[in-house]
């Protein structure tokens, strides 16, 4: 099971990251979340993501992911934690209305369900 989630963070925060790295206010207009008409916010994100996800996928490669304690990387608490800060800061974005459009506010409901859902079930296997 700790290697299937970690399969799905990997595709999760590297398809979103390479996205944004490519596309970021086409991505932001598409989504409905501010962009101000500056890529470079945007971008990088997508950098965070994509470096994330290949953090991810290098522990479900080397068999190592899960909280074992025998490596220095990242283990599925650790990516529960990113989510469920991110999930926090979706949260608050939501409440001080920094996103106008109902499309932005159903994306960021979306990915504040999502982002949840895998840091339960990290906290659940690890």
């Amino acid at each position: 099971m700790a290697s299937q989630l970690l399969w799905i963070e990997t595709l999760l925060k590297f398809t979103c990251g390479v996205v944004l790295l490519m596309a970021p206010i086409t991505a932001a207009r598409l989504l409905g979340l501010p962009h101000g008409n500056v890529g470079f916010w945007p971008r990088l994100l997508g950098a965070l993501l994509a470096g994330l996800a290949f953090v991810i996928y290098l522990e479900g490669a080397s068999g190592t992911g899960g909280g074992s304690g025998r490596h220095a990387g990242i283990s599925l608490t650790g990516i529960a934690i990113i989510n469920a800060t991110t999930v926090a800061v979706l949260l608050a974005c939501i409440v001080l209305r920094l996103v106008k459009p109902v499309r932005g506010i159903v994306v960021l409901w979306s990915i504040v369900l999502v982002l949840f859902g895998l840091a339960v079930l990290e906290l659940t296997v690890s």
